[in-house]
């Protein structure tokens, strides 16, 4: 599944999810802004739900202006319910993440958009879970790498669900599983693999 980008902002905010949108086509990253991408006369929640359905990431800008929002939490809660990966950028430094953001990490300058994209995301979150493993844990961090390497390389369902499982029992986090299995395999065969992983534990 090639990446695509739902950008959730409040309306106040627009030129920087203009600037933002810029900065992904510039780098070759799709992406969904409702300004640019709505259809005049169509219905506003449909539309925006499908978009939603269709993204990869949702990149949500905080600011004063989207704590206020009505429609931002509801594009977040929509998308987390869908399992997309959701990347928050703050506005400002001094802002808090709302409650329902709190657990993720954030971004506060359009350079880390770019390096985040230009890396990978799947590249991205394997510098954060080695960035996190122990030298008494290398040997966990190996068997990731394989994982990511044999999804890639198309193996077989078997194979698939033995080194699911695998990632299971070691804890990796789950989102990381999925991610990695949708990037490797059609939407309906990773959440099978992953489900039948998860049924056989």
């Amino acid at each position: 599944m090639s990446t695509y980008v739902f950008i959730s902002y409040s309306s106040i905010d627009e030129q920087m999810a203009t600037s933002l949108a810029k900065t992904l086509e510039e780098h070759n990253v799709g992406y969904f802004l409702d300004h640019k991408h709505m259809i005049w006369g169509g219905d506003v929640t449909q539309q925006v739900s499908a978009a939603i359905r269709r993204c990869t990431h949702l990149l949500v800008i905080i600011s004063p202006a989207s704590l206020k929002s009505d429609w931002v939490p509801f594009e977040v809660g929509y998308a987390q319910a869908l399992r997309k990966t959701i990347l928050p950028f703050l506005m400002h430094p001094s802002l808090d993440l709302p409650e329902y953001l709190r657990r993720l990490h954030y971004v506060i300058v359009a350079d880390e958009v770019v390096k985040y994209f230009q890396t990978g995301p799947q590249s991205h979150h394997l510098a954060v879970l080695y960035s996190q493993t122990s030298p008494e844990s290398f040997l966990e961090w190996e068997s990731v790498k394989e994982f990511v390497d044999a999804v890639r390389s198309g193996c077989s369902r078997s194979e698939a669900i033995e080194r699911t499982k695998m990632m299971l029992l070691q804890g990796i986090p789950r989102d990381f599983i999925e991610d990695t299995l949708t990037r490797g395999f059609a939407d309906w065969f990773a959440k099978s693999v992953f489900q039948e992983a998860l049924a056989t534990l």
